[in-house]
């Protein structure tokens, strides 16, 4: 409601919508979302986005190619910046310089701002303390875990989507799978790429089986050996070893037994 507030342009009490969140919660979708729906209300609007890699390529290509005013004459008389992951940033002093130069400007100059970061401003990890507190200046606004209705609620609109059929206890496990919306939805293709290529209805063991398979992927022989060696607080060598203590011998067998479990 928040963005919306700032895609319509209904409010002058504030001029900067600081959006945070964990990875895979849609802040980069939202962002996305205010700059289509403001072109769509006004096309001549003057607008741009940028993800803090872009930003720190362009400052960087333009200060060795001596074209920095061209690159700096790109926000002048801009309406709208939408600014994704500023935390990014972090320990590029030179590019945190020129960003709250480009931030102060077009704050001063009363346009709109939209920046997305992993936490509160505050608690940005190496971003200049001035840069920080002028993020502060804004509505800050969380993004939270979705809940589970909200999971549900996805899933089911996903499924409609696509024209499949679910399960009550196909979706509940669904929503179970995962607390980040990029994989919930990855998971969501993958039950929809097999309903694809099997025309029969989806069962609750088929999806756990689906889902087994993406755990294996997700696994290599390294970790587990690792993994194991650590938790017995053995040497790699030892697990590798022929040596028949129980000591060794058991840890073995159980990194034997999740290879065989979790990869090929």
């Amino acid at each position: 409601s928040s963005a919306q507030e700032v895609a319509e342009k209904r409010t002058e009490e504030y001029n900067l919508l600081y959006l945070y969140c964990t990875n895979g919660l849609g802040k980069s979708h939202l962002l996305h979302a205010v700059g289509n729906h403001r072109l769509k209300k006004n096309p001549r609007c003057r607008l741009r986005y940028l993800s803090s890699d872009a930003f720190s390529s362009d400052f960087t290509y333009s200060i060795k190619s001596d074209r920095l005013d061209d690159f700096r004459s790109g926000f002048s008389g801009l309406d709208l910046l939408l600014f994704d992951d500023i935390h990014h940033l972090a320990n590029r002093e030179k590019t945190q310089e020129e960003f709250l130069s480009i931030f102060n400007t077009l704050y001063t100059q009363k346009k709109q701002l939209v920046i997305s970061g992993d936490s509160t401003p505050n608690k940005l990890r190496n971003i200049h303390p001035e840069l920080k507190s002028r993020l502060g200046w804004g509505l800050l606004v969380e993004i939270r875990d979705p809940d589970q209705n909200l999971k549900i609620s996805i899933i089911r609109n996903k499924a409609a989507e696509e024209n499949l059929t679910l399960p009550e206890d196909v979706v509940f496990f669904l929503s179970n799978s995962s607390s980040d919306i990029k994989n919930l939805l990855k998971n969501m293709v993958r039950v929809q790429t097999f309903a694809s290529l099997h025309n029969g209805p989806i069962s609750i063991s088929t999806v756990k089986a689906l889902m087994r398979d993406k755990n294996r992927s997700d696994i290599n022989l390294e970790d587990i050996m690792t993994t194991t060696a650590g938790y017995f607080n053995i040497s790699m060598s030892d697990l590798l070893s022929k040596r028949k203590n129980r000591v060794y011998s058991y840890p073995r067998q159980l990194a034997m037994y999740l290879a065989r479990k979790y990869t090929d």
